[in-house]
């Protein structure tokens, strides 16, 4: 369960994305032109059979500020990648407030998908966000998705 906001924003991004609701999916998403283009990219694909058909979100955690730059966690026996740049987004977005939020979660493609042969197959991934507000924004948004 999502302890804070950043984290049921992250939750909320994993639901919108099996859902195909990519109009909430734009709401949690900055409105950088990356991610339009990811969610028109998304929905499209999601309308031709070819999306995420479930989510398994195993631990969701905000890492304090000593463990942004860290490999591991001392009581995360899973092989965890933290959040290396966060300073470099934090700077280019002039973000006012954040947290990097560490997902673990297993992923299930849909038939289609696994048929064309996706970059990350079905199984455990850990995925790091960071979620904050620039001065434009009032609310937390996701600003960048860190690697897989």
């Amino acid at each position: 369960m999502p302890k804070n906001i950043a984290e049921e924003i992250v939750v909320n991004n994993f639901l919108y994305s099996i859902e195909g609701d990519f109009n909430a999916m734009s709401d949690i998403l900055a409105g950088i032109e990356t991610h339009k283009i990811s969610i028109k990219n998304e929905e499209k694909h999601f309308n031709e059979g070819i999306y995420m058909k479930s989510y398994t979100i195993h631990k969701i955690t905000t890492l304090s500020k000593d463990q942004y730059n860290q490999e591991k966690l001392d009581n995360d026996e899973e092989n965890t990648q933290y959040y290396h740049n966060w300073n470099m987004i934090v700077e280019k977005y002039n973000l006012k407030e954040y947290e990097i939020i560490n997902a673990n979660f297993t992923q299930v493609h849909s038939d289609k998908s696994m048929e064309l042969g996706s970059q990350w197959e079905d199984g455990r991934y850990t995925r790091s966000f960071i979620v904050g507000k620039s001065p434009d924004d009032n609310s937390y948004k996701i600003y960048d998705f860190g690697m897989m």
